[in-house]
């Protein structure tokens, strides 16, 4: 059961995580340099700013990944959620809350 969304094809989830490990990939070079040339000790306010972004960025990859698997409330017209069985309801409920958490967890990215 996938979603009918224009932005739901085959290629999406890849995008999103070749786009991820680029990032990731990017994140750990310039820890890795600001780690070589100031250490531990002498990180400033932005060094772990990157930090937080990081785990934000993975929050996000991962619940877009299970929101694009399991499906949302905006997936979906009300007249065909009468069609679907318990344990689809139970998925789209759970997919709509990771929705929610992809929402907020995206918006900390773009601001930090």
């Amino acid at each position: 059961m996938r979603s009918t969304q224009a932005y739901h094809d085959d290629e999406y989830l890849r995008e999103v995580w070749i786009l991820y490990g680029i990032g990731v990939l990017i994140y750990f070079l310039r820890f890795c340099v600001r780690l070589r040339t100031v250490g531990v000790r002498h990180f400033q306010g932005d060094d772990w700013m990157s930090i937080a972004v990081l785990l934000c960025y993975t929050a996000d990859a991962v619940t877009v990944t299970f929101t694009y698997l399991l499906g949302s409330n905006v997936d979906w017209p009300p007249e065909k959620l009468d069609q679907f069985n318990a344990q689809q309801i139970d998925n789209i409920i759970l997919g709509s809350k990771l929705q929610l958490v992809a929402w907020y967890t995206y918006t900390a990215l773009i601001w930090g």
